[in-house]
């Protein structure tokens, strides 16, 4: 069986992530199948895992409003399509707050590269507004520190509580919020 170098390694995953099949890469780089999966896994595991828990959580949301009338029931799945409206929104809002850190921390490195080829005396407004910029930049990154800093926290705490992990009924997870 062939050894594999790592950039080999990221080259086939990333071609069977784009999806050729795992029998084709096998072939090809001198591998099996199974010495595949054992070195990467299976393919999009964390896309299946992602749609495991959308359908436990959707499942556990109308096994929950089935004792409620069908006024309850529609404002509880628009609840939850709201929820799901909000998470999109505030990922999309990260989304547009890295691209403004990105280009505010272009122009202030532009600027500040302008002021030290300019020097002290002529690059004096260059460097004020290299800074004004990356406190722009910085500003605009929070959003999106906070949002990762939140994903972490939560996926540690599942880590660290596999209890939690489990399906909950709507009143068990406003039961959580309090």
């Amino acid at each position: 069986m062939a050894k594999l170098t790592p950039q080999q390694w990221s080259r086939l995953k990333k071609r069977r992530d784009a999806g050729e099949s795992t029998s084709a890469l096998a072939k090809e780089f001198g591998l099996t199948r199974d010495a595949i999966y054992k070195k990467l896994g299976e393919p999009n595991s964390d896309v299946k895992s992602a749609a495991k828990a959308i359908i436990a959580s959707t499942e556990t949301l109308h096994s929950a409003l089935q004792k409620y009338t069908p006024t309850i029931q529609a404002r509880g799945w628009d609840m939850a399509a709201d929820l799901i409206e909000i998470s999109r929104h505030s990922c999309k809002g990260a989304l547009y707050s890295a691209m403004t850190f990105h280009k505010f921390a272009m122009i202030a490195h532009e600027s500040a590269d302008k002021s030290l080829k300019l020097g002290a005396i002529g690059g004096l407004a260059d460097k004020v507004l290299a800074d004004q910029y990356q406190a722009s930049a910085n500003e605009a990154f929070k959003p999106v520190a906070n949002l990762i800093a939140a994903n972490k926290d939560k996926m540690n705490d599942l880590t660290q509580n596999p209890e939690k992990q489990k399906p909950k009924s709507l009143s068990e997870f406003y039961a959580e919020l309090n």
